[in-house]
């Protein structure tokens, strides 16, 4: 590990030359402080360092001053306080703008921007519909640090203008299908094929009956509405 040597000014240090040894304190270096009014050539031979930094001795003057910008080992970086910093996936795409936040010595953290935001698997999502209404709470999923989908629940489902749904009466027995119509991010009704026709019970029909009722009464259905019923 190389090692520093800090040179105060004085017997005592001051508030700004402790400030300045914290900042030399990050643990890829050896820093020892030196009293700047003790002899510092030690009998006429030089303390061994890699740096000097603070009041430095002018028989020191061969050795560099520690510059943490040109001096950092491979692999270390400085970051000053709301400097911008590209924050990626684990697969190094997506990247995004982000602003560190340094306190004292310390990097704690980078702020993404208020129009960005980090989901994890599994996460809890809002799904609402175009109107920004109706919202629903769905299950993210993140592969490959890229968000490819949210889940909903098993109980909610998504309707597409025009989706072809199954008709059922209220014993379950299947009556063909209708088409849902979407506006404005809700469903706004149903419809049946033209040659289907909904009817309700104690519904009085104004329509032609033909034939003589045996077994049977035959509907026809146009457009949505029944026309006649023949019977047989």
């Amino acid at each position: 590990m190389k090692k520093i040597l800090f040179f105060l000014a004085g017997k005592t240090a001051t508030q700004a030359e402790i400030d300045a040894f914290q900042e030399l304190l990050d643990g890829q270096f050896t820093v020892q402080v030196r009293n700047g009014e003790d002899n510092a050539t030690f009998s006429n031979n030089l303390e061994q360092c890699d740096f000097v930094a603070g009041t430095v001795p002018t028989e020191y003057g061969a050795i560099p001053v520690w510059n943490p910008a040109a001096e950092l080992p491979e692999g270390v970086a400085t970051v000053n306080n709301t400097a911008n910093v590209s924050v990626r996936n684990n697969a190094a795409g997506d990247p995004h703008n982000a602003q560190a936040v340094v306190s004292g010595n310390t990097l704690v953290g980078v702020n993404l921007g208020s129009t960005v935001a980090m989901v994890d698997q599994s996460d809890t999502v809002s799904v609402r519909n175009g109107a920004g209404a109706d919202p629903h709470n769905a299950t993210a999923l993140v592969t490959n640090g890229v968000l490819s989908g949210v889940n909903l629940a098993a109980t909610v489902a998504m309707v597409d203008n025009s989706d072809s749904l199954p008709l059922q009466n209220s014993a379950g027995t299947a009556k063909g299908n209708v088409t849902a119509t979407v506006a404005a991010g809700a469903v706004s009704n149903v419809r049946t094929p033209a040659t289907a026709a909904i009817v309700t019970n104690n519904e009085a029909l104004t329509v032609p009956v033909t034939g003589t009722y045996t077994t049977t009464a035959t509907v026809t259905v146009a457009n949505g509405v029944i026309t006649g019923i023949a019977l047989s």
